[in-house]
């Protein structure tokens, strides 16, 4: 499971142009931003991020058997830092108000039933 957190700097980002389907991008991002490789990538739900400003929509994926293979190769306009935890924590450190980005501890909400099926909590 991923997540990117950035509350430091606003830094406005242009909507990539892709052929690839949103399965293929979450599997790209994983790869590149996080240097996993994975068994299965699951499509969980979507929501928009705030309706009343924009209409970006965020896709959230599960990936299963994640394994860290190789460095993270982020953009160069990205600062991501890696942290990895037990999906069981993260839940717990989202039900305390550990995390600050309500669209992050969403997607980890509306990712808990699937993790539960597959006795990753």
């Amino acid at each position: 499971m991923q997540w990117m957190i950035s509350a430091s700097k606003f830094r406005p980002v242009l909507p990539a142009i892709t052929d690839l389907s949103l399965e293929e991008v979450a599997a790209k991002d994983l790869c590149e931003e996080v240097g996993a490789t994975y068994e299965r990538i699951l499509p969980v739900s979507s929501f928009f991020s705030n309706s009343a400003l924009t209409d970006e929509e965020c896709h959230v994926f599960l990936a299963l058997g994640v394994q860290l293979a190789h460095a993270p190769q982020p953009d160069a306009a990205e600062e991501i830092e890696l942290i990895v935890k037990p999906a069981r924590e993260v839940l717990q450190i989202a039900r305390a108000g550990g995390m600050k980005t309500a669209p992050t501890t969403l997607a980890l909400f509306m990712a808990e039933p699937m993790l539960r099926q597959f006795g990753l909590v």
